[in-house]
């Protein structure tokens, strides 16, 4: 062999050798030559940081190295005001965390001065700070409610809280690590990469920090860590940070046997909000958003958030009690995105929330399917440009609180093609109107106390005692907007009223889900009325449902009265209605021995009937009533639109009751077979010509025993109040 060749073999293996070599870390600043077996590592490096060990980075710089090994711990400098210390590694192949060791950021973020806490989303008192998420509240001070810092790239800390006024109790955020891995990232079992928000039990919590990894692969059953600070009872926790991990190789599988956890800091109550995970494989376009909670929603309205960049994703996730929404300055566009929720009818959770004050946040596709949860802020109309579908699972709701005393938010959509809702979807705000305070005080203008019910449509029955039922009828049949009234309930344990739903279709409406907006029901406590379904389309088509029920009385409680939907059709006649169960029936009142409540209303309109108000309010009690019940008030008591049944035609049937407690005009009336019109000395003006009660073929009276005082009825004859009946 010759010298040439000895010469080029002797350096390859110099090269190898020290491409391989180990750099051991014996604890210090990473910066510092002296805290390394060789000296500060570079890109040939293979570093190891052992048991026992603690490697601290100052400053923002970025350092490459071939491979890290971790059994002890890496960290980075505590911050104050700025963002001057962070973990930046660029690696060429491996990170392991294996069992006992750790990057561990937590509490090195932003941090406080006495009351007041540092960062974008600082927090003052007892209350949590921000960052990803939105804090929780505390008993005094201001929570952090600004979030910042970005989804897909998150390299920013947590945000401080200054803690208890007069008290030395600060908290800071999670720090941050950015690490930008060749090779797999492996975190074992026992191991953690840690960058929650620090606490002070009862005093402070701040906002969880930032962990950001591009990686070939991932692997393990470690933790990744970024929550909040967690909190006393009289303590609002911290907003979770912000996660992103994006894997060049593989599946989504690899991120399986990770825990990764970006909530709000745990605690018994004052609950703030989760921060992101963000998740992408080479399968996707652009990633998986996961906003998971720590399984109980916010005190004060808390939501997940960003507020400075447009964001784009294959799946949006939330779960346990997960609110997304978008801030100012921030952008969701909903083009191929599949939403994902934990929420089912029965129990709204975890949503995206949709302002519609705010609309130019949101990029909405041509057809659009809501298969997660979606909840509209606000009452503006929300457009959507082209066919909707609310597949199984899914649900289109409007935001609230069980504390709601105004009508706030409404769910007001505008769809330029088809709505559909499939078996299995929903379109609910049940038990999403008016609320009680929890001391007795119950909101809403058909509002109840005790164990009474409240009304709507419809009024409350009684039940026992203590029994305040309502019988303050309120709103339009024709154009219902209201939400359902609450009640306040025994031993101040209420029940929220329906709240309200209104679509405007410009094709067809096919209802094979459920379009619900009930009142709740609390067992032997309170019934809260139902609320408002109006819906305005070119055709109707289905078999599902359409309700808006009173809470039906449990036990001693009195059942609440129905509330109010009316369908419109802009083609064809009310047949189309025939297929669908609609009803606004009252809860009824379990024991027999109260008073029951009655029914709300139900319009029917289209275009045969003649024009706007032309069509028909059905008031339909569905059942025999348990010995006696109440009237449903036509017009109602308060705040109804004058005039507005002067042409309409109002049928009573299944029992329903009706009272006139003014002179009143409308179109036409049928009162069918167990059903009563209570007049009094009011004059009921009717403008067609006179017929029996029960069948309008026959002219002149007849079934006259159905009215109290059938000579105060006013027949004009004019021949309006056309009528079809089709149930």
């Amino acid at each position: 062999m010759g010298v040439r060749h000895c010469i080029c073999i002797v350096a390859l293996l110099l090269f190898a050798v020290t491409a391989q070599a180990q750099n051991v870390a014996s604890g210090g600043n990473w910066e510092d030559a002296g805290t390394w077996s060789g000296g500060v590592p570079g890109s040939g490096d293979d570093v190891v940081i052992p048991a026992g060990v603690t490697v601290t980075n100052n400053g923002l710089g970025t350092y490459a190295i071939n491979s890290l090994t971790i059994t002890g711990t890496l960290t980075h400098a505590g911050n104050v005001n700025t963002e001057a210390n962070k973990i930046s590694l660029n690696v060429a192949g491996n990170v392991t965390v294996a069992a006992g060791g750790t990057i561990n950021v937590k509490g090195k973020g932003y941090s406080w001065l006495n009351s007041t806490g540092y960062g974008p989303g600082f927090s003052v008192g007892r209350c949590g700070a921000a960052h990803g998420g939105q804090g929780g509240s505390g008993i005094d001070g201001s929570p952090g409610l600004t979030t910042y810092g970005s989804v897909t790239n998150p390299v920013s800390l947590g945000s401080g809280s200054g803690g208890r006024s007069g008290h030395a109790s600060g908290s800071a955020g999670g720090g941050a690590v950015r690490l930008v891995v060749g090779g797999t990232m492996t975190v074992e079992g026992g191991g953690s990469i840690d960058a929650e928000g620090n606490f002070v039990s009862d005093q402070s919590t701040a906002a969880g920090g930032s962990v950001n990894i591009a990686a070939n692969a991932f692997s393990g059953t470690g933790t990744i860590n970024a929550k909040g600070g967690a909190g006393g009872s009289n303590a609002g926790t911290g907003g979770g940070g912000r996660i992103a991990l994006v894997a060049g190789s593989g599946d989504a599988t690899q991120f399986d046997t990770l825990t990764i956890t970006a909530t709000a800091g745990a605690a018994a109550g004052r609950k703030g909000a989760a921060g992101t995970i963000y998740l992408k494989v080479p399968a996707q376009s652009y990633g998986t958003l996961l906003v998971k909670n720590h399984g109980s929603a916010a005190n004060n309205g808390a939501t997940t958030a960003w507020e400075s960049e447009a964001n784009r994703f294959d799946e949006i996730i939330t779960t346990n009690y997960g609110v997304l929404a978008v801030g100012p300055g921030g952008v969701l566009d909903f083009s191929g995105t599949t939403l994902i929720s934990d929420s089912r009818t029965t129990s709204i959770t975890s949503r995206v929330t949709i302002d519609s004050d705010n609309t130019n946040r949101f990029v909405l596709p041509s057809s659009f399917t809501n298969a997660g949860c979606l909840s509209q802020s606000g009452t503006n109309v929300f457009a959507f440009p082209g066919d909707v579908t609310v597949s199984t699972n899914g649900i289109f709701t409007h935001e609230s609180t069980s504390s709601a005393s105004s009508e706030n938010d409404r769910l007001n959509l505008s769809v330029a093609g088809n709505l559909t809702v499939d078996v299995g979807g929903a379109i609910t705000v049940k038990s999403k109107g008016y609320g009680h305070n929890g001391a007795g005080t119950a909101y809403g203008p058909g509002a109840s106390t005790g164990r009474g019910g409240s009304a709507y449509g419809g009024v409350g029955g009684n039940g026992g005692s203590p029994s305040a039922a309502s019988s303050t009828t309120y709103g339009s049949p024709v154009n219902p907007v209201n939400y359902g009234s609450g009640c306040a309930g025994r031993n101040n344990n209420g029940s929220s009223g329906g709240g309200a739903a209104i679509l405007q279709v410009a094709g067809t409406a096919t209802i094979n889900g459920v379009i619900d907006a009930d009142g709740g029901t609390i067992s032997d406590y309170s019934a809260a009325a139902g609320g408002s379904i109006s819906i305005t389309a070119n055709a109707f088509s289905g078999t599902g449902t359409i309700r808006a029920k009173g809470g039906r009385g449990l036990s001693n409680g009195g059942g609440a009265g129905g509330g109010r939907i009316a369908l419109k059709v802009g083609s064809g006649g009310h047949s189309q209605f025939a297929t669908l169960t609609i009803t606004a029936a009252s809860g009824m009142t379990g024991n027999g021995t109260y008073v029951d409540p009655t029914a709300g209303t139900i319009y029917l309109e289209s275009p045969a009937d003649g024009g706007d108000g032309w069509g028909t309010v059905w008031i339909d009690n569905e059942i025999a009533p348990s010995p006696s019940y109440t009237n449903t008030p036509i017009p109602a008591v308060t705040n109804f639109p004058a005039d507005e049944l002067e042409r309409a035609t109002i049928i009573a049937t299944n029992y329903a009751q009706l009272v006139t407690i003014a002179d009143a005009t409308v179109g036409n009336l049928m009162v069918k077979e167990n059903c009563f019109w209570t007049l009094g000395t009011n004059v009921l003006t009717v403008q067609a010509s006179e017929h029996d009660l029960d069948d309008k073929t026959i002219s002149g009276p007849g079934n006259t025993g159905r009215v109290d005082n059938y000579a105060n009825i006013n027949w004009v004859g004019s021949g309006l109040g056309t009528l079809l009946i089709i149930r």
